[in-house]
């Protein structure tokens, strides 16, 4: 007998909105196997505490956080390089977090954890230890947030309300000769640094929508690309611009712009309510958990009514009594075709006789029809296990809309489309739909 849950196999996502809490539990995720699990994603939780169990994961490759409000990531749920040695990025979008999470500040971090980005946050401060915590970091952004000093580690700082940059920037804060891209879009400046330790080499500089009238010697010599759409110095006609600035305005919008692309994943992180099977655990390569939406003063929280599911022994006599009855209608109708379109063989005959088949003038064509519509119940069939093949367990095809017509109750309301601010991160859409 085996003992392990392995129901379903492969699946992608999993859900604790179902289960109404604010924060995934602190044995959340004690039933996955440990060394299957790669990737994480943490969802629509507005008390959220990291479990420590995120350390029994040795292959885990990358972890998410998407529209939480951190109350706790200390450093018993520290990301660690023991414990997660081949992860290598780190991404929390639409985050509430007045600082960096001791989490992710506790030596030593993994040595691959090279990708960090962060995008619409209310963080003001970063904290120095930041920078020493992070050696091994080489690409980090740190978008949408109201910053309020400069950090003392290079960011993508795309929209931060960045009205200075300190003139040492390039001399004792970053001690770098090449960069392969530095962007300050965005942000109020009205000057870069002019001095720099030797020789700086940059790939992209990214400036656009800024306050400057003037660019440094080393921002003239950027290899492949200058981005100043929307700077005076682009209305400024006795100002010299090397040939890789680009002055084109392309038009932004603050939600979707930035390096962190907003637009692609948001698609992927919307609330659903999942319906399923009640028992067994989970092995999953991609877990996904998500609770009920954060309560603003201007949103009413969605109603907690969802689908009532079969239960697993429900499900599963339902699911054999239909398959039964497909593989039944599909092989008599198939057999009254086969007989009414060779009717004029003795021994067919004999059969149609034998069974009793209503004589019809046009058989060749009346078998044909009835053939078509045994066809049918076998295509049916075929997807009825290719989906419960697909599922790793047994499913109708498809599986949520039977459970409805077989147990109707209330599901959830639909409300209007999500709405976001920089500070306060808020939700006033909950759609229902299924999730495989």
């Amino acid at each position: 007998m085996c003992l392990q849950g392995l129901r379903p196999w492969f699946a992608v996502n999993y859900s604790c909105y179902t289960h109404g809490v604010l924060s995934p539990p602190i044995d959340a995720l004690d039933h996955l196997q440990g060394d299957a699990v790669t990737a994480i994603v943490f969802e629509h939780c507005p008390e959220f505490e990291m479990p420590p169990a995120i350390r029994r994961f040795p292959n885990l490759l990358g972890l998410e956080l998407w529209n939480v409000s951190i109350i706790k990531w200390d450093a018993d749920a520290a990301l660690n390089a023991d414990l997660h040695p081949n992860m290598f990025y780190l991404i929390m979008a639409y985050t509430n977090m007045t600082e960096m999470p001791q989490g992710v500040l506790t030596k030593p971090l993994p040595p691959l954890l090279g990708d960090i980005e962060i995008s619409v946050t209310n963080l003001e401060v970063v904290q120095d230890e930041l920078a020493d915590a992070w050696s091994n970091v080489r690409l980090v952004y740190l978008e949408h947030a109201p910053l309020k000093e400069f950090p003392t580690a290079l960011f993508s700082l795309l929209d931060d309300g960045l009205e200075t940059i300190p003139e040492d920037l390039f001399t004792t804060v970053s001690l770098l000769d090449e960069y392969l891209e530095i962007c300050f879009s965005y942000n109020p400046i009205k000057n870069l640094p002019f001095s720099t330790r030797g020789s700086v080499f940059i790939n992209y500089l990214s400036v656009d929508h800024t306050d400057l009238t003037e660019l440094p010697a080393w921002a003239l010599e950027a290899r492949q690309w200058i981005n100043l759409c929307g700077c005076p110095i682009c209305n400024d006609t006795e100002a010299t611009l090397p040939e890789v600035a680009d002055c084109t305005d392309w038009g932004w919008n603050p939600m979707v712009d930035g390096r962190f692309p907003l637009a692609l994943v948001a698609p992927f992180r919307k609330i659903v309510m999942v319906v399923v099977a009640e028992g067994g655990g989970f092995v999953v390569e991609r877990a996904s958990f998500c609770s009920v939406p954060p309560i603003s003063t201007d949103v009413q929280p969605p109603s907690t009514s969802k689908t009532d599911p079969l239960s697993t022994f429900e499900f599963v006599v339902v699911w054999l009594l239909v398959l039964a009855l497909h593989g039944l209608c599909a092989s008599y109708l198939l057999a009254m075709a086969l007989l009414y379109f060779f009717m004029e063989n003795p021994l067919m005959a004999y059969y149609a006789n034998l069974l009793a088949l209503p004589e019809h003038r046009y058989f060749r064509l009346f078998g044909t029809l009835v053939g078509i519509l045994g066809a049918l119940h076998g295509l049916q069939l075929v997807l009825h296990l290719l989906w419960s093949i697909k599922s790793r367990a047994p499913a109708v095809f498809p599986r949520a809309a039977m459970i409805n017509r077989l147990k109707s109750k209330k599901t959830e309301p639909v409300a209007p489309r999500p709405s976001w601010s920089r500070n306060s991160i808020t939700l006033s859409r909950l759609r229902v739909c299924r999730v495989c």
